[in-house]
C-alpha cells in the first residue's frame, strides 16, 4: 500500500466521517446503518456516495467488508485502528 493511496483515501470529508463512525461502533455496520448515522448527524449525502466511499476505503486497506449472518447483509468495519506513515520512504505501516 502506497502512502499516496492512503492519503488520497483520507483526503475526503465523507470517507473520514465513515472511518470515525466505524471506529465508534463496537460491531460492523451495513451501508444503510452508516448512511443513517450520517443522517442523524445532519451530514446529508446519498447512499450511493457512501457505497463509493466504502469501496475507496477498502481499496486503501482501511476498512474490511464481510457478510454478516446476523444481519443477512454485507457489513463494514475498520481494518486497522492505527497506521504509521513514513513520508520520506513513501511507506505505510498498519499497526
Amino acid at each position: 500500500m502506497s502512502l499516496e493511496e492512503v492519503v488520497n483515501a483520507l483526503s475526503n470529508d465523507l470517507r473520514r466521517e465513515i472511518i470515525r463512525i466505524l471506529g465508534e461502533k463496537e460491531e460492523p455496520l451495513t451501508v444503510k446503518e452508516i448512511y443513517d448515522n450520517l443522517a442523524k448527524e445532519n451530514r446529508p449525502t446519498y447512499r450511493q456516495s457512501v457505497n463509493r466511499a466504502l469501496d475507496e476505503l477498502k481499496e486503501a486497506n482501511l476498512v474490511k467488508k464481510i457478510y454478516s449472518d446476523d444481519k443477512k447483509n454485507l457489513v463494514y468495519s475498520l481494518k486497522h485502528e492505527e497506521l504509521k506513515l513514513k513520508l520520506l520512504d513513501d511507506e505505510v505501516t498498519f499497526l
